[in-house]
């Protein structure tokens, strides 16, 4: 009885921690010694009650149509935005991500400019879908958009629905973080790492690659995030099929060992803690708060991870000034200065407390993400090419209609 009562237990941390953070909506949102010892990553005990996890609801299927612009489409687009859906002095930001965090985030801006700010907090995939059924009317009501990846970002920005603003901030920025080539700015980034269960499985046994994953020795054990209902598989999809030179073979072979395909990346982690199954794929962070929140509750949790040798997917979170030549000019200046501060190294501190890797220079790295780890950078330009493929084919590989 005592160890099915830490079984249950487990299971109900897990299950709360994933309810509110991104699947909510609100308008006002090396190993398992890393995994442990989260440290400054996790010192915000709090947001651990809070969905670690990004991308998890189902997003509309975008087909390339839908994307292309005709000139007619254009100058519609330009008329819609001449219409402002928001009123002087306050503006109106588009928020996905944990909960505790952009509190934290609200309540530290608005200490400075007072209650300038309109939070609409929801779902990754249902703000995607919100975002993207208003740029089809032309409209995005938001006039700050802070997303969990830089696929509608490019969508957007072909659009012409992007503010050209770019922050000074970018000047402290790492490298790789600097986007040239669109109007829109990385605030942090994610990795997808290997997860596995310490009551199953040792760090000698767990698996240190994605392709282990495939091995006969995980047959039937292993959980993957379906890519038709989940943002955040549908960046890890595209990230193997690129890592397998644009093949479906890795899907492939999940399929053929047996592999359980589950709605969100909560589940695997769920199923790996009640032992369930013994690995899977889920983003770094959420397993940092796990983690933490298992010790603050006064148990050990069975959920440890690996940094994958092939090269962590790295996923980043951009953000983004709405177009819209309606705005008054107020709002337009609150907006970045609200820009201006999510990059600033203030709020960077307060993202690594989340365990979010911080794109600045002048920022601490999160404890236990590896200095020297090597990463996998998805093509996101690519990625919009490619998705209908790649849902349509991961679709007939898991049917087993290929």
């Amino acid at each position: 009885m005592k160890n099915l009562s830490k079984v249950l237990l487990s299971l109900l941390l897990v299950t709360a921690l994933f309810l509110t953070a991104c699947g909510g909506q609100n308008t006002s949102d090396d190993s398992s010694d890393a995994s442990n010892d989260t440290n400054q990553a996790t010192e915000e005990s709090n947001d651990a009650n809070q969905d670690a996890e990004e991308d998890e609801a189902q997003e509309p299927e975008e087909n390339s149509d839908a994307e292309e612009n005709t000139d007619a489409e254009e100058n519609e687009d330009a008329e819609s935005a001449d219409v402002y859906n928001g009123t002087e002095g306050k503006i109106t930001v588009y928020i996905s991500g944990p909960e505790k965090m952009i509190n934290k985030l609200e309540e530290t801006f608005e200490k400075t400019h007072g209650d300038v700010i309109d939070i609409y907090h929801a779902g990754c995939g249902p703000l995607r879908q919100k975002v993207w059924t208003e740029a089809e009317a032309g409209n995005v009501h938001a006039d700050v958009f802070w997303g969990s990846n830089p696929l509608i970002y490019y969508v957007l920005q072909d659009k012409g629905l992007l503010d050209e603003y770019k922050s000074n901030e970018e000047e402290s920025f790492m490298d790789e973080y600097k986007v040239s080539d669109a109007n829109f700015m990385i605030t942090n980034a994610r990795y997808e790492v290997l997860v596995y269960g310490k009551q199953s499985l040792d760090k000698e046994n767990a698996p240190k690659a994605y392709n282990d994953l495939l091995d006969a020795k995980f047959d039937g054990k292993v959980a993957f995030t379906d890519l038709s209902q989940s943002s955040t598989a549908f960046a890890l999809c595209t990230a193997l099929w690129e890592m397998n030179d644009r093949k479906m073979d890795y899907f492939q072979g999940l399929k053929d060992n047996n592999a359980l395909i589950v709605p969100k990346s909560k589940s695997v982690a769920e199923k790996i803690q009640s032992g369930e199954i013994e690995a899977g794929i889920v983003p770094h962070d959420a397993i940092f708060r796990l983690n933490k929140k298992a010790k603050k509750e006064g148990f050990e949790s069975n959920l440890a991870f690996t940094w994958p040798s092939e090269g962590a997917i790295q996923i980043e979170r951009p953000i983004a000034i709405i177009k819209n030549d309606a705005r008054p000019e107020k709002n337009q200046e609150i907006a970045e200065q609200f820009v201006d501060f999510v990059l600033s190294k203030e709020a960077q501190t307060i993202m690594t407390n989340f365990g979010f890797k911080s794109v600045r220079t002048d920022v601490d790295a999160v404890q236990g993400i590896p200095e020297d780890m090597e990463y996998t950078k998805i093509n996101w330009k690519d990625a919009i090419d490619s998705e209908q493929l790649l849902r349509d084919e991961f679709k007939k590989i898991m049917s087993g209609n290929n």
